[in-house]
């Protein structure tokens, strides 16, 4: 039997046999062939690969939720167009942008960016997001409404990738543990 590192060139077992554990078991296997190491050996991979499509899912599934969403705020703007060149009143002759006095009134997605629960039309769903912290909420918003990378979340939030992709993780595996 091949030893892990030379099996074929598939990311899935390359990330499954990136655990110590899954090697571990691998290798178990491969020194004790029995029926009852190859059924850990296969028990370990459902659970891996089960976790794999849910994660697979819930992105599918937000991102689904963030197309929708988008639509629906693109709808509103279009239905709700606000025309600042022209007047408030018809004698008066001041247009609109000139009434605005601070500019947070063009970062509406800002202000709302960790309503997450606001886009999500499923109550289940609805449910388990409410159990995110607030970061993770943000996060999540960020990445899958705004549609920015984990670098533009990092500079927005003034922290480092790393630590998005840590907290989005963590925001899915809870998300995958409620959903159980």
């Amino acid at each position: 039997m091949k030893p892990f590192h030379s099996l074929p060139n598939n990311s899935l077992l390359k990330h499954f046999f990136s655990s110590p554990s899954h090697q571990r078991k691998f290798e178990n296997y491969q020194q004790h062939p029995s029926t009852q190491t190859k059924k850990e050996l296969d028990q370990a991979f459902k659970c891996f690969y089960e976790e794999v499509r849910l994660v697979a899912y819930f992105s599918r599934f937000l991102s689904s939720e963030a197309t929708t969403f988008k639509k629906k705020i693109q709808k509103y703007e279009y239905t709700h167009s606000f025309v600042l060149d022209k007047p408030v009143f018809e004698n008066n002759r001041e247009p609109k942008i000139n009434m605005i006095e601070d500019d947070n009134f063009f970062n509406y997605y800002h202000q709302h960016e960790e309503h997450i629960e606001e886009c999500i039309t499923n109550e289940y769903t609805y449910q388990c997001v409410k159990m995110l912290t607030k970061r993770e909420k943000t996060v999540l918003y960020l990445h899958f409404y705004a549609c920015l990378t984990n670098v533009e979340i990092a500079q927005k939030l003034a922290v480092s990738p790393q630590a998005i992709s840590k907290t989005k993780k963590n925001a899915l595996r809870k998300l995958r543990r409620s959903r159980i």
